[in-house]
């Protein structure tokens, strides 16, 4: 179940390759399609966690601006694609299949917090069933500081490669990394793997590709397009 699997497909923003992303039906489509795991996005608007990518909703939304410009009512009544509401954290989680596992991504600011609130009210989710990820590093440490959140599965993501991946492994008592699926070679996978660490990619698409990455031994990859990784 969830991170326990010996491949892991994780529906990359629900299956934002079929259905708009970030949408309930995204996930309701990435289920369909035999994701157990799913990757989602979070900014804190007004006391709520809303799950959306950008900083701004003008791609994925029939709005303009900054997300944090608006309020949450406002965020709330915009068309998220085909008639879809940016959804809350908490009615993902609602709907989330008890064999199935999350990725939360943090991205707006002062989003660690209420996540830790949120999961420690759905302790089901304290273990295998969640992962909690960032590129901003430093809110990711914030994050695993607070009470409880040493029981959540964390991983640190790159865009860039870092030598100083195995430092911040350590930091954050985790052993997983989440890595831009270009800077997978086999000499790097060599050394991580060495090191006792799991490595999920992002964002692959092509089942070659797949099957590539997993001969080289990465643990998972996030995909827009579950229906043509999964069999």
């Amino acid at each position: 179940m969830g991170f326990d699997r010996n491949f892991i497909v994780i529906g990359h923003r629900g299956a934002a390759g079929l259905v708009p992303e970030n949408t309930l039906p995204s996930f309701h489509k990435a289920y369909a399609s035999g994701a157990r795991v799913f990757e989602l996005d979070v900014y804190h608007v007004e006391n709520q966690l809303v799950v959306i990518h950008d900083d701004d909703v003008d791609r994925t939304t029939n709005g303009k601006g900054a997300v944090m410009s608006f309020s949450l009512e406002a965020l709330r009544i915009l068309d998220a694609g085909d008639g879809a509401q940016i959804p809350l954290l908490d009615e993902v989680l609602d709907w989330l299949p008890r064999d199935c596992a999350i990725n939360i991504e943090l991205k707006g600011p002062g989003t660690g917090r209420p996540v830790a609130a949120t999961l420690r009210r759905r302790p089901d989710l304290l273990s295998n069933r969640c992962m909690v990820s960032s590129f901003d590093h430093k809110a990711l440490t914030r994050f695993r500081a607070l009470e409880k959140m040493d029981q959540i599965l964390v991983a640190p993501l790159y865009h860039q490669w870092r030598d100083s991946w195995s430092a911040m492994v350590d930091q954050l008592n985790t052993r997983w990394l989440n890595l831009n699926h270009l800077l997978i070679t086999t000499a790097r996978m060599a050394a991580i793997n060495e090191a006792g660490v799991e490595v999920l990619v992002y964002t692959v698409n092509s089942p070659e590709r797949a099957t590539e990455l997993r001969s080289m031994g990465v643990r998972g990859v996030f995909t827009d397009r579950p229906d043509l990784l999964i069999e």
